[in-house]
């Protein structure tokens, strides 16, 4: 993150959004990115292998 693109920190000063503020709304995006892209995709993964295991592969 360190490394990242931080021209939308303009926006945030406009906003009234201080630099730490700024680096928590980052962050928290990050998280949230990364949940909704891996731990989703897993619990999907686990959701159609419990259906297959119970109903069969025929079903999907």
């Amino acid at each position: 993150m360190a490394n990242d693109n931080k021209s939308h920190y303009l926006i945030y000063r406009v906003l009234g959004i201080s630099f730490e503020e700024g680096e928590n709304i980052d962050l928290y995006q990050n998280k949230g990115r990364f949940l909704y892209k891996y731990a989703g995709s897993f619990l999907e993964e686990a959701a159609v292998l419990s259906f297959n295991e119970k109903f069969g592969t025929e079903n999907t």
